[in-house]
């Protein structure tokens, strides 16, 4: 009776501490505006293009899903691939700063940390909500990523505007990691790609996270492209759109997405390691 009670105890222990564990969403910031749409889509043989948005974890986190939104042709056009990549912060997992570019400063590494599509990497399944018929100020597009084949010293390509409004409509991407991404705390940038079947998904913009817990709190949009200035990166709003507020600021941009996953709390650890001493006990015992 009293080995069944230890059995009973540490299987308890770790049922709770499973259902502790429950996905949440753990960074949402998927409420696009209609102030810039950027460009990103997987390498189909054209020309692949990557924007890129930060986010903080306060602590080892598990992502298990993630959103975000963009705008698409009207009439809703199939999406045959979406992945999802995830880059720390340069210099890590990256060459010296090659000076093609204004600056490497806070910008995404030169390659990604973890990835997920639901192709040849795998590891992602995904669904779609259609949104309602909507626009966007402003595009960044392939060819508005400078890449000055004899860049000035320092380099400083001239912003040109972007490319101007588009009409489309709104489409959330709702990406399910089948495969987890296990990441430490930390500050990390956020890379959606999706292909379509006919036309361009241009990432929506959202509004400025206050996320304070690690600083520099929250950086801007990133984009770059391959053929082009990869492995390098541009600042969507500073090097591309070059726009300035009322204070002659330059205006930034972020991107409209979201994180689930599960934090584990230091609870849910103890009830753990608890539920597995106390199974662990009850073995010893039952061989002696």
């Amino acid at each position: 009776m009293k080995r069944f009670g230890i059995v009973q105890l540490g299987l308890l222990s770790l049922t709770l501490a499973a259902t502790s564990a429950t996905a949440a969403t753990i960074f949402n910031n998927d409420f696009p505006n209609d102030q810039v749409g950027m460009l990103t889509r997987p390498d189909n043989g054209v020309s692949e293009v990557e924007a890129a948005d930060d986010f903080s974890l306060t602590a080892n986190t598990r992502l298990t899903g993630a959103t975000f939104t963009g705008l698409v042709p009207f009439g809703s056009p199939g999406v045959k691939t979406v992945r999802v990549e995830i880059y720390r912060i340069f210099p890590a997992d990256s060459g010296p700063f090659d000076n093609k570019v204004p600056t490497r400063v806070n910008s995404p590494s030169d390659v990604a940390l973890e990835e997920r599509d639901n192709a040849g990497t795998g590891g992602l399944s995904f669904s779609i909500n259609a949104g309602l018929n909507n626009q966007v100020l402003n595009r960044v597009l392939n060819g508005d990523i400078v890449f000055p084949p004899t860049p000035p010293t320092p380099p400083n390509p001239t912003p040109n505007g972007g490319s101007g409004k588009q009409l489309g409509q709104q489409l959330q991407i709702v990406a399910n990691f089948t495969s987890p991404i296990d990441l430490t705390a930390g500050h990390y940038f956020f890379v959606p790609q999706v292909e379509l079947t006919n036309g361009d998904f241009l990432w929506l913009s959202g509004p400025r996270p206050s996320n304070t817990a690690i600083s520099p709190a929250d950086l801007q949009a990133w984009i770059r492209n391959d053929p082009g200035i990869n492995p390098d990166w541009e600042r969507v709003g500073t090097d591309i759109i070059g726009d300035k507020d009322k204070n002659g600021v330059v205006i930034t941009y972020n991107g409209a997405f979201s994180l689930q996953g599960v934090v584990p709390e230091e609870s849910t650890i103890a009830m753990m390691i608890a539920g597995l001493i106390a199974v662990g006990a009850w073995s010893q015992r039952k061989r002696v």
